[in-house]
């Protein structure tokens, strides 16, 4: 089971640079396009921002499997092992809250929405 999960996670590291390289080689034309020759594709800049939505998302997920997400830790370390725990589930809180409250907007967008229709 570790031999494939470690097989997803090199795919999900494959991905990002995919997604990485196409985002760079798309927006580098546009704007040579654009400065250059006065035109431009226009399916790139919106290509490029699901890139950018996806290379986050999936770096999120590879970042949080390896530790590696961005901490800082000036005031957590000062504390005990009792204060790092309770600063830890203080935080986990605030994280939940905020998917809540994410949620709960959702649901209000999709409800505002689906009852009007496209011109």
């Amino acid at each position: 089971m570790t031999r494939a999960t470690d097989l997803v996670f090199r795919a999900l590291e494959v991905l990002l640079v995919l997604l990485l390289v196409g985002m760079v080689v798309m927006v580098f034309g546009n704007v040579v396009l654009r400065y250059g020759f006065n035109s431009g594709v226009g399916v790139s800049e919106e290509l490029s921002r699901y890139f950018l939505v996806w290379l986050t998302f999936i770096g999120a997920v590879v970042t949080f499997r390896e530790h590696a997400h961005l901490g800082v830790e000036t005031l957590v370390s000062r504390f005990g092992r009792r204060g790092r725990v309770i600063a830890m589930v203080l935080s986990d809180l605030v994280v939940i809250a905020c998917c809540v409250v994410f949620f709960l907007g959702t649901l209000e967008q999709a409800e505002a929405t689906a009852a009007t229709s496209p011109p």
